[in-house]
């Protein structure tokens, strides 16, 4: 599988630590392995400042990673939440035209508060996949 992005890019808040789960040992479709991954900065799958903790107005980078690639014909569904209310205004799902080993996006002026971010990959046998951070004042 190629190593060429998504040409959808998410635009998502996330930040925080790796969180990764592992499964899918029956073959179907679909990652066996993704992660999540936020930091101070980077661009496209590449991850710098990993962090969990923000201050207000600072830009996060957020990268879902995928291994192997997500497949042509896949779909990624997102929803995020700030103090355990989801967002609505970010809730998407992405198509995704191209083998793509990554989701990404960056984001600016988040409101302080716990933040929580969720991928639901289809097709795939792995459960979602869930990253948390937290904008600090």
């Amino acid at each position: 599988m190629g190593q060429r992005l998504a040409e959808a890019i998410l635009l998502v808040i996330i930040s925080g630590s790796l969180i990764a789960a592992c499964t899918d040992p029956s073959g179907a479709s679909g990652p066996d392995l993704a992660s999540v991954a936020f930091g101070t900065g980077g661009s496209d799958c590449e991850l710098t400042g990993a962090a969990s903790t923000f201050p207000l107005g600072a830009n996060v980078h957020a990268v879902a990673t995928f291994s192997p690639a997500l497949e042509t014909g896949s779909t990624v569904m997102i929803t995020v939440e700030l103090d355990g209310q989801e967002l609505v205004d970010y809730r998407g799902t992405v198509e995704i035209k191209e083998p793509a080993p990554c989701i990404h996006g960056t984001f600016s002026q988040l409101d302080p508060g716990h933040y929580r971010f969720q991928y639901a990959i289809d097709p795939s046998m792995i459960p979602p996949i869930s990253g948390e951070f937290d904008v600090t004042q």
